[in-house]
C-alpha cells in the first residue's frame, strides 16, 4: 500500500526514476499478501515490465511460511507434512488425519505390537533416488512426540528403543476419516493414489470408528 499511495503522487522523471530503481533491483517476483488482488496502479508496471505478481489471502506470516515449504519442496525436493510415520511390515506406512482423531495413539499401539516407529506430528518427505520418497521426523522434534494427555515427551519414555529407526522409504498414505467422508462408491477402504512431488503413492482412506478412533488392527489389515 505505501509503494502504491508513493507511485501515485509521482510524475514525469521522478517517475521514471523510480521505475528504473524497481527494475534494476532484478525483484523476481512480488507477493501481496492479505489481498484477493494486487494494487491496480502497480498492474501496468509489473506486465510492461515482465516482473510475476501473485496475490494471497494469507497474512504475511503464513504466507511466507507457504512460500518457504514450496522452495524447500520445488529445490530440495522436501516437502513437510501432518502426521504419524512407522514402518509396519516392512512397509513405511504415514498416517494422515485431523487433529484429535487419536493418530498418535494409534502409532504407540502398533509400535507396542512390534511395529517400527519413525517419527510423529511433523514428517519430512525427501524425493531421491529418482522417485522414490523418504520419510522421517522434522529435524526439530525428531526425538519428541507429542502425547495429548501427557504433553510431549522424548520417544525413548514412550517407546522401546528396539522399535525406533531413524527414516523409512514411505510406501502407503492411510488417511483417517469420518464415515460420511468417504468415498460414495461404498468400498470404506477403496485404494487409490496421493501425489506427494509427482511421485504417486497408494493411498487408503480409512473410516474413524464411532468411539472417535482408528483401527489399529485395521491399518495391520
Amino acid at each position: 500500500a505505501p509503494l502504491c499511495s508513493q507511485w501515485g503522487s509521482i510524475r514525469g522523471p521522478a517517475q521514471k526514476s523510480a521505475l528504473k530503481k524497481i527494475i534494476a533491483a532484478q525483484i523476481p517476483a512480488v507477493f501481496f499478501s492479505d489481498s484477493p488482488y494486487a494494487p491496480g496502479c502497480l498492474n501496468r508496471l509489473f506486465e510492461e515490465n515482465g516482473i510475476p505478481f501473485f496475490v494471497s489471502v494469507y497474512d504475511e506470516f503464513l504466507l511466507e511460511s507457504r512460500l518457504i515449504g514450496l522452495l524447500r519442496e520445488k529445490i530440495d525436493q522436501i516437502s513437510i507434512t501432518h502426521g504419524v510415520l512407522l514402518n509396519i511390515l516392512g512397509q513405511g506406512v504415514l498416517i494422515r488425519g485431523d487433529s484429535g482423531i487419536g493418530k498418535t495413539t494409534l502409532a504407540i499401539e502398533l509400535a507396542h505390537q512390534g511395529h517400527m516407529w519413525v517419527a510423529d506430528d511433523a514428517i519430512e518427505i525427501e524425493k531421491k533416488d529418482g522417485n522414490r520418497l523418504w520419510a522421517r521426523g522434522w529435524q526439530q522434534a525428531r526425538h519428541l512426540v507429542d502425547m495429548k494427555a501427557l504433553g510431549i515427551r522424548k520417544t525413548v519414555d514412550v517407546i522401546n528403543r528396539g522399535n525406533m529407526q531413524n527414516e523409512t522409504m514411505l510406501h502407503l498414505v492411510i488417511e483417517g476419516v469420518i464415515k460420511r467422508k468417504v468415498c460414495s462408491c461404498g468400498s470404506l477402504n477403496k485404494t487409490e493414489t496421493c501425489d506427494i512431488m509427482n511421485v504417486n503413492i497408494p493411498y487408503v482412506a480409512m473410516p474413524i470408528t464411532d468411539r472417535g478412533t482408528m483401527d489399529a488392527s485395521k491399518i495391520e489389515k
